[in-house]
This record gives structure tokens, C-alpha cells and sequence, in this order.
């Protein structure tokens, strides 16, 4: 409930009107929106270069770093 009411801001009477296969589609387009990949390496763990390309945006508490 907390994803169709809340991230996808679907009103209570469509969410318990869709079926899974409709919810998991309003899911995927989504994830798609903001950006999240599908497929590419199997959607399974991340490359090396992902892991690193993350750790780079975190400082040495594991916070975001500031940007500018």
C-alpha cells in the first residue's frame, strides 16, 4: 500500500481495483521514471565501476558528500 498510495499516488479505490500484473507495470514505469535501469547486466548486483562510482559521492562517515 505505502508504494501505490504513496510513491505512485494512486487513489485507495484503483489501487485495490489492479490486478498484480497492472501494479507491478505501475511499478516498473515508476522506477523507469526516476531514472532506475532495467536489464543491461541482468539487474543482479552492480559492476565494480557502479560500487566505486557510489563510494566516490560518500565522505568518510558514509554521508552524501556537499555539493559545489
Amino acid at each position: 500500500m505505502r508504494i501505490g498510495l504513496g510513491h505512485l499516488r494512486m487513489r485507495p479505490d484503483d489501487f485495490w481495483r489492479m490486478t498484480l500484473p497492472e501494479f507491478f507495470a505501475a511499478c516498473d514505469g515508476y522506477l523507469e521514471s526516476k531514472g532506475v535501469r532495467r536489464g543491461g547486466h541482468g539487474g543482479g548486483a552492480p559492476t565494480r565501476a557502479e560500487v566505486d562510482a557510489l563510494f566516490a559521492r560518500l565522505d568518510e562517515q558514509g554521508r552524501l558528500k556537499a555539493h559545489g
